[in-house]
C-alpha cells in the first residue's frame, strides 16, 4: 500500500467489471483507497450485491454480458436515487457516456484506468456521500427541533417567537454548511451564490413580493448551485470552452441540487426553485424545458440574478464583462428568455437605486 494514500474507512465501494484480470487488478488498487471494497463480475451480480449491502459508491464498466453497467445503474437509481455511480469506459463509448448522463451519472473514467483519475473520481463521490450524511443529520436535527418546539407551543403561546428564531437559526446553519461545501470545490464561483441571493432579494422587494416569500427566494439563491458538488471540479474551473459532453455534465447540477434538498422540509419550495432556475420563459432552458407560467416566479427571479452575476463577474474562461454588459443581456432577452417584470425590476434596482453586486 502507498503510505501517502489515506484509506477511507467510512466509505463502502462496489466494483463491477467482466474482465477477470481488470477486476482483480483494479480491485486491488481500490483497496489502497477504500477499506470496504467488494467485487462483482457482471451487472446482475452487481445489482444483487447492491440490494444486499447498499454500498456508498459503485464503480462499473459499461459494456458487460448478462446485464450491462447502464442497465444495472438504472435499477440502482430506482432503488437509491442518490447512489454515487462512476462508469469506466473505452474512448469509443461516447454514446454510452451520454446515456449515462441521462440517468444522472456525472462521473466517468476512461480506460485504460489511470490511478489518479480513478482516485479523483472516488474522492468526489465520497465528498458527496459525506455531504448527504451531513444533510441527513441536520434534517433529523431540524425535525427534532420542530417536534420539541411544537410541544412547547402546546404548553405556552409565548414560545412562538423564540421557537421560530431558533428554527431559522438552525436552518441557516445547514444552508451555510452546504454553501461552503460547493464554494470550496470551485473558487471561481466563491461568493456567486451569495451575490445571486442578495440581488434576487433586492429584485423581489422592488416587485412588492411579500416578505416571507422573499425569505424563501433569498434562501434558494444561497444554495442554487449546490448540485455542482456532483460535477468534477476540473470541469467547473476549466479555462477553455466545454465539450458537448462536459456541457451536459454541467447541466445536471440543477437536478442534482433538487435531489439533495427535496427531502428537507423547508417552509418554502426550495428544491423546486433550484430545479427550475435554468428554465427559460420561451422553453429553451433545462432540465425540463418549462415555459411561461410553468416556471415558478421565484425561479424566474433567480434566473435573472444568476445571469447578471455570471456575466458581470470573472469566469474561468474569460474576464469579468461588467454590469452594463450584463444588463444589456437581460434587456435583449426581456420577454423571451426572461420574465419582463423581473427584468424591469432588476434594471430599476441597478439604474435607479444604485445597487451594487455584493
Amino acid at each position: 500500500m502507498n503510505p501517502e494514500t489515506k484509506v477511507m474507512e467510512n466509505i463502502s465501494l462496489l466494483y463491477v467489471e467482466d474482465e477477470e484480470y481488470t477486476l482483480e487488478a483494479v480491485g486491488e488498487l481500490l483497496r489502497n483507497k477504500v477499506a470496504d471494497v467488494n467485487l462483482a463480475k457482471n451487472g446482475m451480480e452487481g445489482l444483487r450485491h447492491f440490494r444486499e449491502r447498499q454500498p456508498d459508491i459503485v464503480v462499473t464498466d459499461i459494456r458487460m454480458p448478462v446485464m450491462s453497467g447502464l442497465e444495472m445503474a438504472r435499477e440502482i437509481r430506482a432503488l437509491s436515487p442518490q447512489a454515487e455511480i462512476i462508469v469506466t469506459s473505452a474512448h469509443d463509448d461516447t454514446k454510452y457516456l451520454l446515456d449515462a448522463i441521462d440517468i444522472n451519472i456525472s462521473q466517468y473514467v476512461m480506460k485504460p484506468i489511470a490511478k489518479e483519475r480513478l482516485f479523483s473520481a472516488i474522492d468526489r463521490s465520497a465528498h458527496n456521500v459525506l455531504l448527504e450524511r451531513i444533510v441527513a443529520e441536520k434534517r433529523e436535527m431540524l425535525e427534532e427541533l420542530v417536534r420539541d418546539r411544537t410541544m412547547e407551543l402546546e404548553e405556552t403561546g409565548e414560545a412562538l417567537d423564540s421557537s421560530l428564531r431558533k428554527l431559522k437559526k438552525a436552518m441557516g446553519a445547514v444552508i451555510q454548511a452546504m454553501t461552503r461545501v460547493v464554494e470550496s470545490r470551485d473558487p471561481y464561483t466563491a461568493g456567486h451564490q451569495r451575490k445571486v441571493a442578495n440581488l434576487s432579494r433586492a429584485v423581489a422587494e422592488d416587485m412588492g413580493i411579500e416578505p416571507d416569500r422573499i425569505d424563501g427566494i433569498h434562501m434558494a439563491g444561497v444554495v442554487h448551485d449546490i448540485g455542482k458538488v456532483s460535477v468534477p471540479a476540473e470541469i467547473l474551473s476549466k479555462p477553455a470552452g466545454l465539450s458537448d459532453l462536459e456541457l451536459r455534465l454541467i447541466r445536471t447540477h440543477s437536478e442534482a441540487g433538487y435531489c439533495i434538498l427535496k427531502e428537507i422540509d423547508f417552509p418554502w419550495p426550495i428544491a423546486d426553485i433550484i430545479l427550475q432556475h435554468h428554465e427559460r420563459l420561451d422553453g429553451s432552458g433545462y432540465p425540463r424545458g418549462l415555459a411561461g407560467d410553468g416556471i415558478m416566479l421565484e425561479a424566474r427571479i433567480i434566473a435573472v440574478a444568476d445571469v447578471v452575476d455570471a456575466i458581470a463577474s470573472h469566469r474561468p474562461y474569460r474576464p469579468a464583462m461588467g454590469i452594463e454588459r450584463a444588463l444589456e443581456e437581460i434587456s435583449r432577452h426581456r420577454g423571451t428568455r426572461f420574465d419582463p417584470h423581473v427584468v424591469d425590476a432588476c434594471l430599476r434596482v441597478f439604474r435607479e437605486n444604485g445597487y451594487q453586486l455584493i
